[in-house]
């Protein structure tokens, strides 16, 4: 419920009270100034996705494009710094310190202190709008500012406004399922530790739960219980100096003890409980969909991220554990979910930034990186004329070598993009570091163009302290450790990926635009994923039109590639 606006010409500025009798009418006034034949030429906000859904929701649905977000110029101009109104405007405007909106409040909407604060906000958005207009086009910010991050602010609206439908009864169900899992673990845990222990019930809840002095939950004493009870050897640290009981460990531990395997599906479950099936219900809106806060101005990378719930980390089905917490994420009745991703989006951003030979003959001539990189790393001689899609012999080829691959591809290549050093390396797949540094070094000895981007990359930021991607999107790191050049060339391809994300985003709701009749709504976006709803009579339509706007979003030197599903649950249209 919006009690009231405040607005700054840069010459006057003005609050106007809308909780009075001709609440409507001044709405109505608004509405007209605010659109695109209205008496506004430009319209500047802090916190732009914010203001827009609160307008939206008061019935002022065709704001001018011509908008302009303050905390977003921040965002670009110093990814380092808070983004918020009242500390851009004590540290770039220099005011003194004002009340908080709790303060102002406690004085009632009419005082001189709340209309104070509430002007005050209107000016100091038009004084930082002057001053970073400026500073934009001075660190050639502008075009990746007007023309990627202002219309991905209507995006970033429509995701508050629409959120997902969820399934309650399917959430229950699997809350119940996994909670009786888990208590039956922690009993079978203990049976393998040699751990003595009691039961009780809870005639309230119809729950078992178990009396024992051992915490299963507790990296001290699972470190204690693996050590000293099934004497095997931790090798692993923490950040800390401890022993670890993490995923590196548990995964090279794997197989040598019963408790150590059903551990990891432990951990598993106790994750989809506390992080998601227990907290969602709290979520839930009225109408039966949750509206998680999609943050645009926090990920240093440029990433988009997402709280309360974070969407963003949707549990995928786990095969040691497989329930499939994807499926509560539905279409309401008479429509349907398409999902689109690119396909191989990291890896075509690092051919496009490298221009590397062999990368470039991969994906015009759908060689198998992967496999490519597999047949290297472990010697398994396969001829390099079945390492392309075309050739006969490829899919049971890959078929064959399927856990060797998914190994080089998640645990090698990924991480080597992603600035993962050769312990990481070997972390993730139980190996040495002499081992890991070689998988790496094959890798960069495939692809010589890879090795030349770090390089070019790392001299730049010595030089500069920051980086840019191919948006012009920066990334300053002063402080120039061997983890900062890591972030940086890392940042080259998070970065330009996450503003193909917005560009594909605006196309797909602009295609939506056009067609009212499809009602294709954007619904959630994950990474390098944009899932819409959409009426079930145009599904072809709509995936067409999904496709095409994904995959015209940028221009690169190897072709841009989606993969599109459709289904009733976000699970089956993956």
């Amino acid at each position: 419920h919006m009690r009231g606006f405040s607005l700054c010409d840069g010459k006057k500025t003005c609050y106007v009270n809308i909780d009075v009798p001709d609440r409507e009418d001044l709405l109505n006034e608004l509405n007209y100034c605010l659109q695109h034949r209205g008496s506004f030429q430009k319209l500047i906000m802090h916190n732009a996705p914010f203001d827009l859904k609160v307008l939206h929701k008061e019935g002022c649905t065709e704001v001018t494009s011509q908008i302009f977000c303050t905390q977003t110029a921040a965002h670009l101009i110093n990814e380092n710094i808070p983004n918020d109104l009242k500390y851009l405007a004590q540290h770039i405007l220099k005011v003194s310190d004002t009340l908080t909106y709790a303060q102002a409040e406690r004085y009632g909407y009419n005082s001189p202190e709340f209309i104070e604060y509430a002007t005050n906000d209107a000016i100091w958005t038009w004084q930082l709008h002057e001053y970073f207009n400026r500073v934009l086009y001075q660190q050639k910010l502008d075009k990746l500012f007007y023309e990627v991050e202002m219309p991905f602010q209507f995006v970033l609206m429509d995701l508050a406004i629409n959120g997902v439908q969820i399934d309650d009864v399917e959430i229950d169900r699997l809350d119940k399922i996994v909670s009786k899992d888990i208590l039956d673990m922690e009993f079978k845990l203990r049976d393998l530790a040699g751990i003595k222990y009691q039961t009780q019930g809870n005639l309230f809840i119809e729950e078992m739960e178990v009396l024992s002095g051992t915490n299963m939950r507790s990296s001290q004493q699972l470190v204690d219980i693996i050590q000293n009870r099934l004497g095997l050897v931790i090798e692993e640290k923490t950040d800390t100096g401890n022993p670890s009981v993490g995923k590196a460990t548990l995964l090279r531990l794997k197989g040598q003890h019963d408790f150590i395997d059903l551990l990891r599906k432990y951990k598993t479950a106790t994750k989809l409980s506390q992080g998601f099936l227990k907290p969602f219900p709290g979520f839930y809106d009225a109408d039966g969909r949750v509206r998680g806060s999609v943050n645009n101005c926090i990920a240093r990378t440029g990433r988009l991220s997402m709280s309360k719930p974070n969407n963003q980390q949707l549990p995928k089905l786990n095969k040691e554990y497989p329930i499939d917490f994807r499926a509560t994420i539905i279409a309401p009745e008479g429509r349907s979910l398409i999902v689109s991703d690119y396909g191989g989006q990291e890896l075509r951003v690092l051919t496009q930034i490298t221009k590397d030979k062999g990368l470039i003959d991969a994906f015009q001539n759908d060689k198998d990186i992967h496999l490519e990189t597999t047949n290297k790393s472990f010697d398994l001689g396969i001829p390099d004329e079945c390492l392309y899609s075309r050739h006969p012999d490829h899919e049971k080829i890959k078929k064959e070598n399927k856990a060797d691959r998914d190994k080089t591809k998640n645990c090698v290549v990924f991480p080597i993009i992603y600035g993962t050093t050769a312990y990481g390396v070997s972390q993730n797949l139980a190996v040495s570091e002499e081992v890991a540094q070689g998988y790496i070094d094959d890798f960069l000895d495939l692809y010589p163009g890879v090795r030349e981007g770090i390089e070019r990359c790392s001299a730049y930021l010595k030089t500069h302290k920051y980086v840019y991607t191919l948006s012009g999107r920066r990334r300053r790191l002063y402080d120039l450790t061997p983890k900062a050049y890591r972030q940086a060339f890392n940042f080259l391809i998070q970065g330009y990926s996450a503003d193909m994300i917005r560009l594909a985003a605006t196309n797909v709701r602009n295609a939506g635009l056009a067609h009212p009749e499809w009602d294709m709504k954007i619904v959630l976006i994950v990474h390098d994923e944009i899932v819409v709803e959409v009426n079930d009579e145009y599904i072809e339509e709509a995936k067409a039109a999904v496709k095409e706007g994904m995959e015209t979003a940028v221009q690169m030197c190897v072709p841009l590639v989606t993969e599109i599903g459709v289904g009733k649950k976000y699970s089956e249209a993956k």
